[in-house]
């Protein structure tokens, strides 16, 4: 995100959610108030679809529907939603 200044040394507000949190590009405070590089805990499913092809999608997961993910917690700090609670430079407990 060169074009927005982005370098990694502060936490970079984009807007907001439709329910109203905010949206943070990528960065995010540790437990020891450092700036991190927040990663998704979505990974790309191993093996293959389970359709027919005609009436559910078959083939290997490759990423092209949203089903070829799968949610896994002990990879990210990041819930479900792609999100946490945490500090942010406008609050000290906040969900974004």
């Amino acid at each position: 995100m060169q074009e927005l200044g982005v370098d990694g040394s502060q936490m970079l507000k984009l807007g907001y959610a439709a329910g109203g949190f905010p949206i943070y590009y990528k960065y995010g405070y540790d437990q020891n108030g450092d700036i991190v590089e927040m990663e998704s805990g979505y990974t790309l499913k191993s093996g293959s679809r389970g359709g027919d092809g005609k009436s559910a999608p078959d083939g290997t997961y490759d990423g092209t529907y949203f089903q070829d993910y799968e949610y896994l917690s002990e990879r990210s700090e990041l819930d479900e939603c792609n999100g946490r609670v945490g500090r942010t430079p406008e609050s000290d407990q906040e969900y974004y």
